[in-house]
């Protein structure tokens, strides 16, 4: 594949979108309406009710602008590809490109990347603008490697991957009143319905992630955020190359279509593979946490001490703990007890249980230590506990 070439393609593509009245109305709409919203919404002056999360973090106006600007340009997207069918089917200007020496693969690559340079710089427009209201409209702090980072991680690989399925979705229709509608169709629920679906697995605008900074650990998500935003970078681009197939211009070699259909859908195979991944990560999670909600129904009837002192020893490396509890319970109950129950996260391992230096029997049940050691009722003892391990965050929350 010649990249001059795809240049040269990409170049009339960026051209020909910039000479449509059309398309700087929606341009204009599109910055004017984000810019707006946000100082409407975030500024000093709010219309709406006040929030701390959306006026005084950092990161808070890029990730709201990244957002918006997602949805936003996945219309002027459908716009774009529609009325780019309705410029092939009539030639025109195109016609020079269709005397050139072009692959099909060059062709299809070039249209597919002056759209996204273009959609880009709309983008990046609305970014400036944004960060105007950030710095001179708002109270919130101004860091522009948050900008950065969701504009990378957020903006792009939405254009990349809507920009590819409107492309494979407008070529395998061959209509531009279907494509348009099962496009808009596809959009509406991506932004209404498929947020809430499997952890927003199949939302490719990323709404609904966990995709927020936090000043004392970073970001809260990095590694299934990152995850999530690699399926749809890798989608885009395979449907791009798979929409090529559906190309009806004369080929320059056969086997070019064929590898580039293939490598299309090896694209997207490996983006069902991260994202089964992505799916498999959850379904261990609620799993687990299942679990933890079953040991506490197991063990809520059982009579419970009170810990009426307890010392702590703790050294932390990295996020792996090792500590000593030396702690007293009593029985406040009328009747004694069978045996101890306590509770500590499952990421714990216990070393051993000791009292006054005896080592004393005990099983765990998930986030339970079951101690083999009755108890009198109104009677206390003193136990020694020894623990190291990585703390489980999965248990935090079980009632949500």
């Amino acid at each position: 594949m010649d990249l001059k070439k795809v240049k040269v393609v990409a170049s009339y593509e960026a051209r020909a979108i910039c000479r449509s009245f059309l398309f700087w109305v929606l341009v204009t709409l599109t910055i004017g309406g984000i810019t707006l919203l946000q100082w409407l919404v975030q500024g000093k002056v709010t219309a709406w009710g006040w929030s701390w999360l959306m006026h005084h973090q950092t990161f808070s106006f890029p990730l709201v602008n990244a957002y918006l600007y997602n949805i936003v340009q996945s219309f002027i997207v459908i716009f774009v590809w529609v009325n780019l069918f309705t410029r092939e089917q009539r030639g025109g200007m195109l016609e020079s490109l269709h005397a050139r020496s072009v692959s099909n693969g060059e062709y299809f690559l070039g249209k597919t990347v002056g759209i996204i340079f273009v959609l880009l710089a709309v983008g990046f427009f609305s970014l400036l603008a944004c960060c105007g209201i950030n710095i001179w409209g708002s109270q919130a702090p101004f860091n522009p490697l948050y900008y950065l980072y969701y504009f990378l991680t957020l903006t792009v690989p939405s254009l990349i991957f809507f920009t590819g399925f409107a492309l494979w979705m407008t070529w395998l229709t061959r209509s531009r009143v279907l494509s348009a509608i099962l496009l808009l169709i596809f959009l509406y629920c991506s932004v209404t319905i498929l947020p809430g679906v499997f952890h927003g697995l199949f939302d490719f605008t990323g709404s609904s992630l966990s995709n927020i900074f936090s000043v004392a650990t970073g970001h809260v998500d990095g590694w299934h955020y990152l995850l999530h935003r690699s399926v749809y970078l890798l989608a885009g681009v395979g449907f791009t190359y798979w929409a090529i197939r559906f190309c009806k211009r004369i080929p320059n070699e056969q086997r070019t279509i064929a590898r580039c259909c293939y490598g299309g859908i090896a694209l997207l195979f490996i983006g069902m593979l991260l994202g089964s991944i992505y799916a498999r990560d959850f379904m261990q999670e609620k799993s687990a946490r299942a679990e933890f909600r079953a040991a506490f129904d197991r063990h809520a009837g059982e009579k419970s001490c009170r810990v009426s002192r307890h010392d702590i020893t703790l050294r932390q490396t990295g996020d792996r703990i090792t500590s000593v509890s030396d702690l007293t319970l009593q029985n406040p109950n009328k009747e004694a007890v069978s045996r101890i129950v306590l509770y500590l996260n499952p990421g714990l391992t216990v070393k051993h249980i000791e009292e006054r230096d005896k080592p004393l029997a005990f099983t765990r049940d998930g986030q339970a230590i079951l101690i083999e050691r009755s108890l009198a009722a109104g009677d206390s003892v003193r136990l020694s506990v020894r623990y190291s391990g990585v703390p489980d965050g999965r248990i935090a929350y079980l009632d949500s």
